[in-house]
C-alpha cells in the first residue's frame, strides 16, 4: 500500500513554518513596539506643547514686566542712569534726558558723567550710597543734587544712579529761614521805631522852632539838628520797609523797558563821574513782574556801580540783559574798587555795609525784592578789579506773596 506524503513531512516546510512563525512573533513585537512609541510620541507633542504653552506664558510675563518697568521708569520724576564703571550711559529715563537738557536718548548716550567730577568721584568708589546731597556745576549753573547709587551685584561694572535736583527746595529753605529772621527782626523794628518816632518827631519839632526864633548867627545849630533828626527818620522808615510784610503785583512787562527806565535814573550821575555807562538788552523779551519793584531794585544796583567806580579814571559799568532759556539774566557789571573776599559773603546781610554813613538795607531789599519774585541775585567781586551783579528772574511767572 502506498504511503501518502505530507506537507509536514517535507523539512522545508518545517523550516518555512519556523520562519513564519518567527516573523509572526517579530511582527507582534514590533506592532506593540510601534503601539508604545506611538503612545510615547503621543505624550511626549502634549509636553512639548506644555512646555511650549509654559514658555510663551513666560516669554509674555517677562514683556509685561519689561513694559511695567518701563512705565514706572518712566513715571519717576527723577533722573534715572544705568551706568558702567567709566561713566558711559548705558541706558536712561526721559527725566535724565531732561536733567542734560536732551530729547531722547539717542542724543544722551553719547555723552559721559566723567563730565561731572563730583559724580565720578562716587561711582568710582564702587559703593552703594543713598541719599547724598552734592554741589556741583551743571550747564554752568550751581545746583544741588541728592545723589543714590546702587551697585549691580551680578554685574560689578555697572550700577544704577538716580539724582533729584533739590536745589529750588534748598532755595526755598534758605528763603523761609531769612523771612523766619525778617520777621523776628520786623517785630522788634516795630516797637522800637514806634518809640523812637514820637520823641524824634518831637526833637525836629522844637528844633523847627528854634530855627525860627534863633538870631541868624544860631540858626544853623538848630538847622543842623532839623537835618539829623530827619536822617534818623529815614533810617527808621528804610528799616520798616524792609521787614514789613509787602506784596508783589506781577504784569507782563518788556524788561528791556525797565531796565532802561532804571538806567534812566542814574546815568547823569555817571556822565558827570565820567564813567561810562554801556547797555546790551536783548529785545521783546517780556516777563511776570513788579515793574517798580524791579526797578528799585535795577537803580540800587546801578548807584551802587556807580559809587564804586573810580573818579575821572575811566570807569566802566556793563549790562548785559538775555534771555536763557525761561530765564532772564540781567547783569551789572563795574571796574570800580571790588569787594574783600571775606566780606562778600555779608554783602546782603541787614545793618552790613561798606560805605561811610550807610545803614547797610540797600542790597539787603534788593535781595528780599529778588526773593518775593522767586529769583536770585548773586555777586562775584575781586578787590581792586571790580563787581559783578546777576538777577535771574522767571520768565513765566513769579511767587505772590499771600
Amino acid at each position: 500500500m502506498t504511503r501518502i506524503l505530507k506537507a509536514s513531512d517535507d523539512p522545508r516546510y518545517a523550516t518555512l513554518l519556523n520562519a513564519f512563525e518567527a516573523f509572526q512573533q517579530q511582527s507582534s513585537q514590533l506592532e506593540e513596539s510601534h503601539k508604545k512609541l506611538k503612545e510615547q510620541l503621543k505624550h511626549s507633542q502634549i509636553d512639548l506643547a506644555e512646555k511650549n504653552k509654559e514658555l510663551a506664558k513666560k516669554v509674555t510675563e517677562v514683556h509685561d514686566m519689561k513694559e511695567r518697568l518701563s512705565s514706572i521708569l518712566e513715571s519717576i520724576t527723577d533722573a534715572v542712569f544705568m551706568i558702567d564703571k567709566k561713566g558711559s550711559i548705558v541706558t536712561a529715563n526721559h527725566a535724565a534726558c531732561s536733567f542734560f537738557e536732551k530729547d531722547k536718548f539717542d542724543e544722551l548716550d553719547k555723552l559721559s558723567l566723567t563730565e561731572v567730577p563730583e559724580i565720578m568721584s562716587f561711582i568710582e568708589a564702587g559703593k552703594k550710597i543713598q541719599d547724598k546731597d552734592l554741589c556741583c556745576n551743571i550747564h554752568n549753573e550751581e545746583k544741588v543734587l541728592m545723589l543714590s547709587i546702587l551697585p549691580i551685584k551680578k554685574n560689578q561694572a555697572r550700577s544704577v544712579l538716580i539724582i533729584k535736583d533739590i536745589t529750588d527746595y534748598q532755595q526755598l529753605k534758605v528763603r523761609v529761614e531769612r523771612e523766619d529772621r525778617m520777621t523776628e527782626l520786623g517785630q522788634v523794628a516795630a516797637s522800637v521805631a514806634h518809640e523812637i518816632r514820637n520823641p524824634l518827631a518831637a526833637v525836629e519839632g522844637f528844633a523847627r522852632l528854634l530855627e525860627r526864633d534863633l538870631p541868624d548867627n544860631q540858626k544853623r545849630m538848630a538847622g543842623k539838628i532839623v537835618q539829623a533828626t530827619r536822617q534818623l527818620n529815614y533810617v527808621v522808615t528804610n528799616l520798616l520797609t524792609y521787614t514789613r510784610d509787602q506784596a508783589i503785583h506781577p504784569f507782563p512787562h518788556d524788561m528791556s523797558q525797565v531796565v532802561e527806565e532804571a538806567a534812566e535814573l542814574v546815568i547823569p550821575m555817571a556822565e558827570d563821574r565820567d564813567i561810562g555807562f554801556d547797555m546790551k538788552l536783548q529785545k521783546a523779551v517780556s516777563a511776570q513782574v513788579d515793574g517798580i519793584q524791579i526797578k528799585q531794585l535795577l537803580l540800587n544796583l546801578f548807584i551802587n556801580s556807580v559809587q564804586a567806580c573810580p573818579v575821572k579814571a575811566d570807569g566802566q559799568i556793563n549790562v548785559v540783559m538775555k534771555k536763557v532759556r525761561n530765564k532772564i539774566s540781567i547783569t551789572v557789571e563795574d571796574n570800580g574798587c571790588g569787594i574783600p573776599a571775606s566780606k562778600v559773603a555779608r554783602l546782603f546781610e541787614p545793618f552790613f555795609t561798606m560805605k561811610d554813613g550807610g545803614i547797610g538795607l540797600g542790597l539787603a531789599m534788593c535781595r528780599r525784592i529778588a526773593d518775593m519774585h522767586a529769583g536770585k541775585l548773586t555777586v562775584k567781586s575781586t578787590e581792586g578789579k571790580g563787581t559783578c551783579f546777576t538777577l535771574t528772574l522767571n520768565q513765566n511767572g513769579a511767587r505772590q506773596n499771600d
